[in-house]
């Protein structure tokens, strides 16, 4: 029997794309009602309702090159030998779950029993993951802000419970010009740390932008509260800061 040749990054990140892509997908092409299961938890059904729009997909395929791009650009061999075997890892996840067929009952209970982000599903590293993060650091630090966007949209969608990735991705679509969808990242980071005063003050920022002052200071005074109730070493300088722009934006 000829020995198969093993595939090269490029090959496997494609698999992987494309089955990512129509895991993420299936909901448009399959029927609900026949398929209740897959509306049992609300974490999947939102993501399955998000992904319905076709641009949606062309982001998420756009980010996956972006991050192959880095990857063979930044990392070693060891580091690369890692990263592609997680890859080929979950694309065989992904196959099998869109190739299964379960009585509904048994489906529930498997969902249910799966960990509540992707980046878990799949298992993603912390590591890979950190890999894909400072992809879109990089991107972003050199100015290019719609490909930082998708990437940072990718990774909300692998993991939506970490609260610097939802600041990353607000501040990306901010400097790429969409203060609407920065707004819904801000929003997110908030809810995931109580105690951090940032993703307030980038709202304010964003509902400045948008001719919002009113919502602006009340985003700053939402900011003073979390200062208040949430002590930090430079409370002092914060304080002042966030008066000084309430005053400005008031005025």
């Amino acid at each position: 029997m000829k020995k198969q040749k093993p595939k090269t990054l490029d090959q496997v990140i494609g698999q992987t794309t494309n089955s990512l892509v129509d895991f993420l997908m299936m909901d448009v092409a399959i029927d609900k009602k026949q398929t209740p299961y897959l509306t049992e938890s609300k974490v999947h059904h939102d993501l399955f309702e998000l992904l319905a729009a076709t641009d949606i997909r062309n982001r998420i395929t756009h980010a996956i090159r972006l991050i192959r791009t880095d990857l063979k650009g930044h990392l070693g061999q060891e580091e690369l030998a890692q990263v592609n075997q997680e890859f080929s890892r979950a694309a065989e996840i992904i196959i099998s779950m869109l190739q299964e067929k379960h009585p509904v009952e048994e489906s529930i209970e498997k969902l249910s029993a799966m960990p509540d982000h992707l980046q878990g599903i799949l298992k993603i590293s912390e590591q890979s993951f950190h890999y894909f993060y400072q992809c879109g650091e990089r991107l972003f630090n050199t100015t290019h802000f719609k490909d930082a966007r998708d990437v940072f949209f990718l990774l909300t969608l692998l993991n939506p419970y970490k609260y610097n990735v939802w600041i990353a991705s607000g501040l990306a679509e901010k400097r790429f010009g969409d203060n609407n969808k920065a707004l819904e990242a801000f929003a997110m980071a908030a809810l995931l740390d109580l105690s951090s005063v940032f993703s307030h003050l980038y709202s304010a920022e964003c509902y400045r932008d948008l001719h919002d002052n009113t919502n602006a200071v009340i985003s700053l005074e939402t900011a003073l509260s979390v200062v208040t109730e949430h002590p930090q070493p430079d409370d002092q300088k914060i304080r002042e800061h966030i008066h000084s722009l309430i005053n400005k934006y008031k005025g």
